[in-house]
């Protein structure tokens, strides 16, 4: 019953938010950002990787992140007005396009059909309705209704573009380029027709126009182009910098530039000469935008924001928190605290007390990188990592305290069963403690692999995990080690089990295993992906996690029978999740990433769909075929896009003069799907459920 209600209320809908992972660390998120826009001095957009997309209303200083309803690349984002909004991008390095479109400031976020599979780098709007995109191989779209529907316009060349601009309604320039050159066209028709109007040794990034005269364009190795005639003639103004990524003019005289490693340049002279404004970041900077000569954003890699209210003489950064990558996470719970730690490169070791909304650093006293971290009770806890190191602190990460292990191999794994511990690393080191760290002994299990995860059931009975399908058992508390067939030769990374019969481990490729038998034997579970599995977590003998490189967070809710893939909201490395209950639950991994979910990680619904369907589907659920119907048919062609949950485009149809159609889903992975029924008289979302 809670299976089909949950359907019911999906199918009631008519947006689905993909938030269901929030950023707790960096602040206000990490993923890199491509474009910045702002409408005004307060409000502003930026958008980036991962389907991100972040909102200001005080000038840059306090961010809102938004959900777009894809985790696609996102590269430009243009707005009209306080409302009205689209964004471009792709659903990866060269492949697949996305736009989605806001009437409402960001709240919500329709996708939007696109006429075209190439990647879009790039939107402007001359004027509420009318609005231009740019992308790969010499793409270009038009829009004449304010971006709900687009159509193609011949370039009349075949390289990437990766800017658009106009200077009036009819005239408009692109700029792009590859390994062999850059190139800038120009239009003067509103894009009907293309023309060439500079071409360079180097690929060409941007391009900006102050007025129908003065023009710039920034590309690679730090070239700066300018005209002043319109695109007749351009000349060189600069070079030698690093690739410049983004250029935007406030006027005639006053303009930005900015590019990798952090270059920001500026002229107050039209360009004939540019200076640099240093100390801003070392990340690469990849769009600029001043709503007026003082006030300006910069954004670019790993979440960088960069403010400025005077021109950028000063500039301040809106991001807060380490960068560092976090390898391990825990929580302990203490009343209603819900306290957690993180631990990481060059000695991080982070702390909340309020469940991960807040963290502030607790001092660990070394630079060494920490690889794993262990709590056995509120205020006891253990890290290990890099040169044999093993810390302990007593008051709850007030101070942490060197441990003599014996050793100086990197300790991967560190793990407590009250009072006796073991710390597992590289070559075979097995490190045991009986008397709560004080002292440590060396166990040997007869192998040299490295060992990347150690798990006890109790203080006899235990398991490591390792290079090559490695897993080994021991009953006795470390005195004797037995090898088990786990059926893999890949590298395994965690291990965990429920309960003294029940486990699981992950690795490379994919890889899940588990055992139903205290691991006598070993069973490969479908992950549905070849990711790098970092870490495993259960909350229960049903509900279980997964994490993994490029953003991969898996879940189980059949004890491993199947899993699904919960979009996290970021394509990092995820090396470590761990969750206090079965809604509330943290990863964590590179650059400083640290996720969280209230609610299990599961997708969430809003938006209650009232406005009358012109169409039906049936039979929903479906199995092999489904029937759309339109109850006021009109002569002319449609198309449909099924899209999953992740924003994905899975089929695309298009069907002319019919009231009724008939879709082969039979190939469609079970799940729920979203259908963009697009006619002559607007786009329709339905959503159904393929079994």
């Amino acid at each position: 019953m809670k299976n089909l209600f949950s359907f019911f209320l999906f199918a009631l809908v008519s947006t689905v938010s993909f938030a269901q992972w929030t950023w707790q660390n960096p602040s206000p998120q990490g993923n890199s950002l491509a474009s910045v826009y702002f409408i005004d001095t307060s409000t502003g957009y930026a958008v980036g990787e991962a389907g991100t997309i972040i909102k200001t209303t005080d000038g840059g200083i306090n961010w809102t992140v938004l959900s777009g309803g894809t985790n696609h690349e996102l590269r430009s984002v243009h707005f009209t007005d306080a409302n009205n909004g689209i964004v471009v991008g792709c659903e990866g390095f060269n492949n697949g396009q996305t736009i989605l479109r806001t009437v409402n400031g960001g709240t919500t976020w329709d996708i939007i059909p696109c006429p075209t599979t190439e990647r879009l780098n790039s939107v402007f709007f001359t004027d509420p309705g009318t609005g231009y995109a740019a992308g790969d191989y010499g793409t270009i779209l038009k829009t004449t209704d304010g971006g709900s529907t687009w159509v193609v316009k011949s370039s009349g060349i075949y390289v990437d573009l990766f800017s658009v601009h106009f200077a009036d309604a009819n005239t408009g320039y692109a700029a792009g380029g590859d390994m062999f050159g850059g190139i800038i066209i120009k239009t003067t028709d509103g894009g009907e027709t293309w023309t060439t109007s500079n071409e360079t040794f180097y690929q060409l990034n941007a391009v900006y126009f102050a007025n129908v005269q003065l023009g710039f364009a920034a590309g690679d190795e730090g070239f700066i182009w300018k005209t002043i005639d319109g695109g007749t003639n351009w000349t060189v103004n600069n070079g030698g910098f690093p690739d410049l990524n983004s250029v935007y003019l406030v006027d005639a005289n006053i303009g930005f530039t900015v590019g990798d490693g952090g270059t920001i340049l500026t002229t107050i002279n039209g360009g004939i000469t540019w200076t640099v404004i240093p100390g801003g970041t070392t990340n690469d900077i990849s769009s600029v935008c001043f709503p007026n000569a003082d006030d300006g954003c910069f954004v670019g890699n790993f979440g960088t924001i960069l403010t400025t209210n005077d021109g950028g003489a000063t500039l301040n950064s809106s991001l807060s928190g380490t960068s560092q990558k976090l390898n391990s996470v825990c929580f302990k719970t203490q009343g209603a605290a819900n306290i957690g730690y993180a631990a990481g490169g060059e000695g991080v070791i982070l702390k909340t007390n309020n469940g991960g909304e807040n963290w502030g650093y607790s001092s660990s006293g070394t630079y060494t990188e920490l690889t794993s971290i262990f709590f056995t009770d509120i205020n006891t806890g253990y890290v290990a990592g890099g040169d044999g190191t093993i810390l302990k602190t007593t008051n709850g990460g007030g101070t942490w305290i060197p441990l003599p292990s014996g050793t100086n191999h990197y300790l991967f794994s560190v793990f407590f069963a009250d009072n006796t511990g073991y710390a597992a690393g590289e070559l075979g080191t097995v490190r045991k403690t009986s008397n709560a760290g004080e002292s440590w002994t060396g166990v040997s299990t007869g192998t040299d692999v490295n060992f990347n995860a150690v798990f006890f059931i109790n203080s006899s009975t235990g398991y490591l995990a390792g290079s090559g399908g490695h897993i080994l058992k021991t009953t006795n508390g470390g005195t004797t080690w037995s090898s088990q067939a786990s059926g893999t030769a890949y590298d395994l990374w965690s291990v965990y089990f429920v309960n003294a019969e029940t486990g699981f481990v992950v690795g490379f490729g994919g890889t899940i295993l588990k055992t139903s038998n205290g691991g006598n034997t070993w069973t490969a579970q479908s992950s549905g992906t070849t990711n790098w599995l970092e870490s495993v977590y259960f909350t229960d003998i049903n509900n279980g996690y997964v994490a993994g490189d490029k953003g991969t967070i898996l879940k189980t809710t059949d004890g491993g029978t199947n899993w699904t893939i919960l979009t996290s909201g970021t394509n990092y490395d995820l090396y470590a999740v761990y969750f206090s209950d079965p809604d509330e639950g943290c990863v964590v991994g590179s650059n400083g990433t640290i996720l969280k979910t209230t609610n299990g990680g599961i997708v969430a619904v809003n938006e209650i769909f009232t406005k009358q369907s012109k169409f039906s589907i049936y039979p929903n659920p479906a199995h092999h075929k489904i029937t759309v119907s339109n109850a006021n048919f009109q002569p002319g062609e449609t198309s449909i896009w099924i899209i999953d949950i992740q924003g994905k485009e899975r089929q695309y149809f298009k069907f002319s003069n019919q009231e009724k159609f008939s879709i082969d889903v039979s190939k469609l992975p079970e799940g729920f799907y979203l259908m963009e029924i697009l006619t002559n008289s607007g786009i329709e979302t339905k959503k159904f459920m393929k079994q």
